[in-house]
């Protein structure tokens, strides 16, 4: 931290610990809120229930189908094309005339192409989607992977805070029995 002075060091850290303290105590109480006292559930079962119900991990997935996509889009450069095009077009009569005309005339138009080359595109395409995929894939890993590392904080952080409280107040049992 070139050309920061101690004062401002001290700030960034502070800034730094004080929002990682409010994202533990977030996740904290989003755990407790969420899941009641911690020893009424296991640890494989609060993370079950976080897999299944995490917005963050919904999001992710959401993209991930998104970008799955990509790879039909990218294959259609192989498929035909086909494009049909119709007119119907009614002629109006004229009472005057007795002459009776083709009052319906109908055209119909159909076009099939079928690309034989288009300049390596086709395959560009279906490799950078793979690749985007396998990309994908892994940013859905590390979404998973950080909710983990959250709930698992979360839970050891209550099961910590507890154990401390237990001993505080077994401390003050102490204390007051040493003080009569």
């Amino acid at each position: 931290m070139r050309g920061l002075g101690a004062n401002q060091v001290a700030r960034v850290g502070r800034r730094g610990l004080m929002r990682a303290v409010a994202v533990s105590a977030a996740v904290m109480t989003s755990v407790l809120v969420a899941f009641g006292p911690v020893q009424a559930q296991s640890l494989p079962e609060v993370l079950k229930h976080a897999y299944r119900n995490q917005p963050a991990l919904d999001v992710a997935r959401a993209d991930q189908r998104i970008t799955d996509e990509l790879m039909p889009q990218a294959l259609s450069g192989w498929r035909p094309t086909v494009i049909a095009q119709g007119n119907f077009a009614e002629k109006a009569s004229d009472e005057n005339t007795l002459r009776t005309a083709n009052s319906n005339p109908m055209s119909l138009k159909i076009r099939l192409s079928q690309p034989l080359f288009r300049g390596f595109r086709t395959v560009s395409a279906t490799r950078q989607a793979d690749q985007l995929i396998a990309a994908g894939q892994q940013q859905l890993i590390i979404a998973e992977q950080t909710v983990f590392f959250d709930v698992i904080q979360a839970y050891m952080d209550v099961i910590r805070d507890r154990e401390i409280l237990r001993l505080r107040r077994n401390q003050v049992v102490l204390l007051k029995r040493e003080l009569q």
